[in-house]
């Protein structure tokens, strides 16, 4: 049976201890991978909604996302994505 927070769906995956440290690093050098700009509005989004109401928490999110939508990465990001290629992110 399931450990609640993993039935509840907050939680997606769950390791025994002698992996853990092995899969944080392999899921850190995932998110790493991405653009720079990206993961900073992620983080901003996260660290800021913890102390919003879930109506500001949701503008904040529709901001973030807007606005990473106006970024050099956000174009090399798609484009790489329809061309089937790894993408060549600069952080602006």
């Amino acid at each position: 049976m399931p450990r609640r927070p993993v039935k509840w769906g907050i939680v997606n995956r769950v390791f025994p201890l002698a992996s853990l440290m092995e899969e944080t690093k392999k899921t850190a050098a995932q998110i790493a991978g991405n653009g720079v700009v990206g993961i900073r509005l992620a983080k901003m989004v996260i660290d800021a909604g913890f102390n919003m109401d879930l109506t500001e928490a949701c503008s904040l999110e529709s901001y973030a996302f807007s606005f990473g939508f106006t970024t050099e990465d956000q174009k090399e990001g798609m484009t790489a994505f329809v061309e089937k290629r790894k993408p060549n992110f600069k952080g602006k």
